[in-house]
């Protein structure tokens, strides 16, 4: 028999295909560690991507399809790689052998390949998140029920469904409900109400404040209709070109425009909105429904039909009190219910204030509390309630009187420095209370918990309904129109004559009133996106002068010389969101300033002279991308620095800010 021959070149052939598998035969732990290191890495990364995901979500935008299905690919490769370490450590207890080894060396050098092209694959992501359209109705929080209002609403929508009804007005005194049913009027047409939600293709809410300018309405609209807006104040439209944006995109299309709180007639044309038509064209449905105080304002809007809420009857008025109130508070003694009834009396069946002394008295127990409340609502001789918004303010003074602590009052009445209608930023809220010392950081280790202890007495102000939700509810707080105007009154000592706080937004500031005795007692004021460019020269001195906002005014961009001068007694200072490219020297001159925010400006140097501010406690310098220098020692004599914010402010040179004195808290993010 003859013995089998091999060809050499057949066993070079054999070694070629077997030799690479043979490194697979090593203990696998040299690679199992790489694979958890790498596995690390891209684990990192992930999180990075999702935090980078969820603040671009967080300002409106969506995140694409490759993003989520990238975040997907790593959760199932991470569990992909802790089965093969599993499948390692369990080899390893059990003695280990070369087929164990050879499977998992060969997955984890595969897996090792995964993780790495997957780690590049989200490195090369350039676009995270995209704007979408708005969609045709955005829903608008409301209370769950409408008592007392059903039959209102089904008149509007009716008349929505009315072909010779284009305008239509509702009106009524401030507090009565119309806001309300605007909102109920808005959500009607949401998706799950389908036999409405095709009858429009956008439903636009817009609030029209007492100040609010054509082009702010313009700007409202044409973002509720995602309209691209411009960069700059330099590519911003003008007023006509708006307009004729506005109308282009709306002539062909079915809109229900909503305008809340109308204080005069607004010229839709101005604005860019077509005319409702009154006579069926069978063609595009235009409507807008608008709510006012006054019927004036229905007439010089040309409304096609009129709308009056008026006050609740008194089996409603009662049952929306004693949902405010509770039946255990009703119930926890015999004399309340009927002490009850005579508080609803005295409201008059005003649904404002029927939920805010509601809620004041929900947790008010004893008939001595009832029959201090009804002496309290009494003791003003208040005249009918419908005849004059102003005798309301004693009534509703309750659920302030009815707050837990001095501090919280106090809370609430900076909430009167923004304009009517506006919608506070929470962050910007508690850090006016910080600011003002109601919230005291020093106390806090983390800055974090100082903001947990704002947005709790937020909370606690929603809950005495002095504050109610803005239009994004999770970041945004308002004060109702008759709330804030109580608030003014307060702290004006219920003196409508007294000048302490002065408010103003959307028109052109001027220097009324100029008798200089009302600036010698002024000691808040608040100037809030108006359209002011420039001070006049330097202002009057206000000895008294404790608070100025200036804040979101973005035609802003020179503050004169002296200008501090006339504020001696200045401790809280916000030019956030303004133009203003530099402060002038005499800054040194507000020696009380313990709160400055100069976030968002074209601020390029801070200046010398602000060493010598040595009270300040809150420096915000958030988003200044343009400046460049910060002088040697200037932050480091701010000895009574508590809160220095550098949020998305690019500064090279932080040996300034590692010289603080150990004494100072430093809470700094810098990005």
């Amino acid at each position: 028999m003859v013995a089998p021959t091999i060809n050499l070149n057949d066993l070079v052939a054999i070694w070629n295909f077997i030799s690479p598998y043979l490194k697979y035969l090593s203990n696998p732990a040299n690679k199992i560690r790489l694979l958890r290191e790498v596995m690390q890495q891209l684990k990192a990364i992930r999180n990075d991507l999702n935090n980078r995901v969820s603040c671009l979500e967080r300002q409106g935008e969506t995140r694409l399809g490759e993003v989520s299905w990238l975040l997907d690919r790593v959760s199932s490769i991470e569990r992909e790689v802790t089965k093969i370490v599993d499948d390692y450590e369990q080899s390893r207890c059990l003695g280990g052998c070369s087929i164990n080894f050879l499977s998992i060396n060969w997955r984890a050098t595969r897996k090792l390949a995964r993780v790495e092209d997957l780690r590049r694959q989200i490195t090369n992501l350039k676009v995270l998140a995209a704007r979408l359209p708005p969609p045709p109705v955005q829903e608008i929080p409301h209370t769950s029920e409408l008592l007392g209002r059903e039959s209102n609403l089904e008149k509007v929508l009716r008349y929505l469904n009315d072909d010779h009804v284009g305008i239509i007005g509702i009106w009524g005194m401030g507090g009565v409900g119309k806001t309300s049913l605007l909102r109920r009027i808005n959500n009607s047409f949401l998706p799950l109400n389908d036999h409405r939600s095709a009858m429009f293709h956008h439903v636009i809410w817009a609030t029209v404040s007492k100040d609010c300018t054509v082009k702010q309405l313009q700007r409202e609209i044409a973002k509720r209709l995602g309209m691209p807006s411009p960069d700059n104040e330099q590519e911003e439209a003008t007023e006509r070109e708006q307009a004729t944006a506005i109308f282009n995109h709306l002539k062909c299309r079915n809109f229900l425009l909503l305008l809340d709180d109308l204080w005069h007639n607004v010229d839709l044309n101005s604005v860019g909105v077509p005319i409702p038509s009154r006579r069926p064209t069978g063609q595009q449905k235009h409507k807008v429904v608008f709510t006012t105080r006054t019927e004036q304002v229905c007439g010089s809007m040309a409304a096609h039909k009129k709308i009056k809420i008026n006050c609740l009857e008194q089996q409603d008025a009662w049952q929306l009190f004693q949902d405010m109130v509770g039946q255990d508070t009703l119930e926890s003694h015999p004399k309340i219910r009927g002490l009850a009834r005579q508080v609803v009396k005295e409201c008059r069946g005003l649904p404002l204030a029927l939920t805010v002394i509601g809620k004041a008295m929900s947790m008010r127990k004893t008939p001595k509390e009832w029959q201090n409340a009804i002496t309290l609502l009494r003791r003003s001789k208040l005249p009918e309630i419908l005849e004059k918004d102003e005798d309301m303010f004693p009534r509703l003074k309750l659920s302030y009187y009815y707050l837990p602590d001095d501090s919280i009052r106090k809370c609430f009445l900076l909430c009167a420095l923004w304009p009517k209608d506006f919608c506070i930023n929470k962050r910007e809220l508690i850090e006016c209370w910080m600011g003002h010392g109601l919230i005291d950081v020093g106390v806090f280790d983390d800055i974090n918990d100082a903001y947990d202890s704002g947005h709790t007495i937020i909370g606690t102000l929603k809950s005495a309904c002095l504050l109610e939700p803005g239009i994004n509810e999770d970041d945004q707080v308002k004060m109702h129109d008759i709330i804030g105007d109580m608030a003014r009154w307060i702290a004006a000592d219920g003196d409508e004559n007294n000048q302490k706080l002065i408010v103003q937004s959307g028109a052109i500031f001027c220097r009324s009133p100029a008798d200089l005795n009302v600036w010698a007692m002024v000691e808040q004021v608040s100037i809030i996106r108006s359209e002011i460019r420039e001070f006049p020269g330097a202002p009057p001195v206000c000895p008294n002068l404790v608070t100025l906002m200036l804040q979101s005014n973005r035609s802003l961009k020179f503050i004169p010389s002296n200008f501090f001068v006339s504020f001696p007694a200045l401790t809280y200072l916000n030019l956030s969101e303004t133009q203003i490219f530099e402060l002038p020297p005499d800054i040194s001159q507000a020696k009380n300033l313990q709160y400055l925010n100069l976030s968002s400006t074209l601020i390029t140097r801070l200046p010398e002279s602000l060493r010598y501010l040595t009270k300040l406690k809150f420096l915000l310098l958030r988003r200044l991308r343009r400046l460049t220098e910060i002088p040697p020692g200037v932050i480091s004599k701010l000895s009574m620095l508590e809160v220095l914010d550098l949020t998305d402010t690019r500064y090279e040179h932080l040996g300034e800010f590692e010289a603080l004195t150990q004494g100072s808290r430093n809470h700094r993010e810098n990005s």
